[in-house]
């Protein structure tokens, strides 16, 4: 297997903003700037009920990622990573201490081989690379993750992972992780009643993906299964996911889809779907138009728990490294609706909901990477 393709297909694997590794060098320095300001509808505070327009200024996951490659001959090599987001002081209404700081994102150290590469410490999960291969507002605001995390969090970045990413087959490659102590794996607080002692008590999880790209085509599956502690929330609660995902690019124009299934969710006894559809056109080669809808149906027994997140956006890309957007996102969201939100995911500031309001917001930002 060529060392340069499995070095990409790891990168590739693991979702990350990570220019390849040169042979030639040992470390790469590489980053992902995206400022935003935006007009938000939520509320004033995390117990107001009063859904008030606030304008706030965001970091959107903004990140800083150190990497490197070591040839160690016959086709072998150490690959290691240490990737750090970064926090610009006083962004947004939820930075309640106005400092600056770092914080960890995906960070590995591992070997790569003609058979496939292993890697141990944080990174995201098979499932949530899927998602983020799928969503045209990826850490903007109407993030699909708005909808997709609503009753239990599947796209998760975690410590102790220990994954294994399978060499390109033509376009084919396969990622399995296992997680121990998976304290990130939890059950958003305040959904079906469980606490923030709960959401920390998870024992373990497992996630596996299939991707295909090749052409004009993308199509993935992934599967995830988080299994708790008895003592905490029932010795038959083991949360599971199966999303299937994929997409076609016309050239002008490109389309998207995700399904979800959830199961033995809510204590393991319920269930729910989420799906979500999107589009681009490209009408210059700079300027591109973008759409998307995602909807989290009810959770089986609770009338009125879903919601939906549509989106729509517009990319003005002044270089290869260089976006400015525009974009409008709004939840549609019930009586009983927790976790519907178009503040959700890599988006900076998350001002929260007022279940059975229109909660929304309006942005304007710029993306550079380098």
């Amino acid at each position: 297997m060529n060392k340069k393709l499995l070095a990409v297909a790891v990168a590739s694997a693991i979702a990350l903003p990570v220019a390849a590794h040169a042979d030639t060098s040992n470390v790469t320095i590489s980053g992902y700037l995206n400022m935003s300001v935006s007009s938000l509808k939520g509320k004033s505070s995390p117990t107001a009920t009063d859904n008030s327009s606030m304008t706030n200024v965001s970091s959107n996951t903004s990140n800083i990622v150190l990497a490197g490659k070591e040839d160690l001959g016959n086709g072998y090599a150490a690959i290691w990573q240490v990737q750090s987001f970064i926090s610009f002081g006083g962004t947004g209404n939820t930075d309640t201490v106005n400092t600056d700081g770092l914080s960890n994102g995906t960070s590995y150290v591992g070997m790569a081989t003609p058979f496939g590469a292993v890697v141990a410490g944080k990174s995201d999960t098979p499932m949530k690379t899927l998602s983020r291969k799928v969503d045209l507002f990826n850490n903007e605001l109407g993030d699909s993750r708005g909808a997709l995390d609503s009753y239990e969090s599947w796209d998760l970045r975690t410590n102790n992972a220990v994954a294994y990413i399978s060499p390109d087959f033509s376009g084919l490659t396969v990622t399995a992780a296992y997680v121990s102590n998976c304290t990130s794996c939890g059950i958003p607080v305040g959904t079906d009643g469980f606490t923030a002692a709960n959401s920390v008590n998870d024992l373990s999880a497992y996630s596996l993906n299939a991707l295909y790209s090749n052409g004009p085509i993308f199509a993935g599956v992934a599967y995830e299964s988080h299994n708790f502690k008895g003592a905490s929330v029932g010795a038959t609660s083991n949360p599971d996911a199966w999303r299937l995902a994929g997409g076609y690019d016309f050239g002008m124009f490109k389309v998207v889809a995700l399904w979800q299934r959830q199961s033995n969710i809510g204590g393991g006894t319920k269930s729910a779907n989420t799906w979500g559809l999107g589009g681009s056109f490209n009408a210059t080669p700079d300027n591109v138009l973008k759409a998307q809808y995602y909807r989290a149906n009810d959770e089986s027994g609770v009338s009125n728990s879903g919601g939906a997140v549509w989106a729509l956006g517009y990319d003005h890309l002044m270089s290869k490294r260089t976006t400015l957007y525009v974009n409008y996102a709004q939840a549609q969201t019930h009586a009983a609706t927790v976790g519907i939100t178009p503040f959700g995911g890599g988006f900076g500031d998350n001002p929260g909901i007022v279940q059975g309001q229109s909660a929304h917001g309006f942005g304007v930002g710029m993306i550079h990477t380098f």
